[in-house]
């Protein structure tokens, strides 16, 4: 997948080196319940490292959204499934500071 860049964001693949800014966003996630529906995210050390890893396999589903100023994660965008109209369900996550 490659990087797209706009005056403010940066967004590409997540890395392994991520897990603190996924660390931040599954707190803010967990402290702030949208959808009651929505899986938990994990926010311990060990569990973010895991998570980030997990994201960083998945690069072809999984982008991080990052400042441009900082490169840490503030959101993460997923390619859920194409449907048989071939519309994409994409799906986002994004600290609520934002």
């Amino acid at each position: 997948m490659s990087v797209i860049e706009t005056q403010r964001l940066i967004i590409r693949p997540f890395t392994p080196d991520d897990w603190e800014g996924v660390q931040v966003l599954a707190i803010d996630k967990e402290s702030n319940k949208r959808d009651p529906h929505d899986p938990p995210w994990p926010t311990s050390d060990v569990k973010c490292k895991e998570f980030a890893e997990y994201l960083a396999e998945k690069s072809d589903r999984f982008l991080a959204v990052c400042l441009k100023g900082n490169h840490l994660p503030i959101g993460l965008l997923t390619f859920n499934h194409i449907d048989e109209n071939k519309q994409l369900e994409l799906g986002c996550q994004i600290h609520s500071k934002y």
